[in-house]
């Protein structure tokens, strides 16, 4: 699990509450484990008004999480940090994404590369397929449009 990035977990209060801060994953990296896949740079799209956080995959969602593109390519996400969200953080530690993939090619090596991806929602793990992901509890910190 050497790359993977370990974020550590610090609750703060703020104006409008703890906030949960983190890195989903990171474009032009390739997924670890039995999973050939990456996501190209610039390949990510979400909605405006943000994607489901989840406790866990395809759960229910505990909360929304709006969605940023830094420039080195990892997509972040805030939310609010409640109860459950917390909680949760000191038992998984890591970000996983779920998403819809629309442009996807098959290389001749056998990976998956998605050209383009639409963000349906994020949810809290203990074990992440990407490394790179991570997420902490903190203040708030404070896309694309949403056609498909």
């Amino acid at each position: 699990m050497a790359d993977v990035l370990v974020c550590p977990v610090e609750v703060r209060a703020s104006a409008d509450g703890p906030r949960l801060v983190g890195v989903a994953i990171q474009e032009g990296t390739a997924a670890r484990g039995g999973r050939a896949e990456l996501f190209r740079p610039r390949s990510l799209l979400w909605p405006d008004a943000g994607i489901p956080l989840r406790l866990r995959h395809y759960g229910d969602e505990e909360c929304r999480a709006t969605v940023s593109r830094g420039e080195d390519g990892s997509i972040r996400i805030d939310a609010p940090a409640t109860p459950a969200v917390v909680e949760r953080v000191r038992a998984a530690g890591y970000l996983s994404v779920e998403f819809r993939a629309v442009e996807e090619v098959r290389t001749p090596a056998g990976i998956r590369e998605i050209g383009v991806g639409v963000l349906t929602g994020v949810a809290l793990t203990s074990v992440p397929e990407y490394g790179g992901t991570g997420v902490e509890v903190r203040q708030s910190a404070r896309g694309y449009p949403w056609w498909l």
